[in-house]
């Protein structure tokens, strides 16, 4: 898996800290397993302050908007939604930049 150096540098720290914790080196597993933990746990940060600046912005979200938010695990994606979202002018406006979002990911999956 590929990550961006940021996150691969936060990825080789934890690394190191539980090698250092540890009286064996760590798997090829060990460490993917830390990788994609890291990851996951970097997506659902992102997510979960996108959905708290959009209920702090436009009040109580939609089940709907709050499943497509948790839905995405893409970090630059997530990032991006946010910079919008933080200066939207409606939550039909981000919820509209949201779906071009959708239909974007669909388009570069279709072969």
């Amino acid at each position: 898996m590929a990550l961006p150096k940021n996150y691969e540098e936060l990825v080789q720290q934890v690394i190191h800290e539980a090698e250092q914790q540890s009286e064996w080196p760590l798997t090829s597993l060990e460490k993917f397993a830390i990788e994609r933990g890291v990851l996951q746990g970097i997506e659902k940060g992102l997510q979960q302050g996108l959905l708290l600046l959009l209920e702090a912005r436009f009040g109580s979200l939609t089940p709907e908007i709050e499943a497509r938010i948790k839905l995405i695990d893409n970090p630059d994606l997530l990032r991006a939604l946010y910079q919008f979202a933080s200066h939207a002018e409606s939550l039909d406006a981000f919820t509209q930049q949201l779906q071009d979002q959708d239909e974007a990911a669909r388009q570069v999956d279709q072969p």
